[in-house]
């Protein structure tokens, strides 16, 4: 068995194709990745005043292995979603978070 559980794991950055987030997470999850989308609610003024919901980072979403030996290579031929972002050639990654002292 192997000693990496889901919540010790490190998110990576997707960079999702034009509006297409929710897509992207959408499918992610059916593929069973844990995925973060976090959004604001934003006043659009069209003909009339409108509150939406919007992704924070437009095209970025956050996403991690829903087990530790899962792979993150299909993800780039999710739909929805564009590249996963790397510097170097390495994907980025964000290390687990820690919970807060009390």
């Amino acid at each position: 068995m192997n000693a990496v559980t889901a919540p010790t794991l490190p998110w990576y950055v997707a960079h999702s194709k034009p509006r297409r987030e929710e897509v992207a997470k959408e499918h992610l999850v059916r593929q069973g990745y844990a995925v973060y989308l976090p959004r604001l609610k934003v006043l659009k003024h069209l003909r009339r005043q409108v509150l939406r919901l919007e992704p924070m980072f437009p095209r970025y979403l956050f996403f991690r292995q829903g087990r530790a030996d899962q792979s993150i290579a299909p993800v780039r031929s999710t739909h929805g979603v564009a590249s996963i972002v790397a510097f170097g050639g390495y994907a980025m990654m964000r290390p687990p978070l820690r919970p807060l002292p009390r």
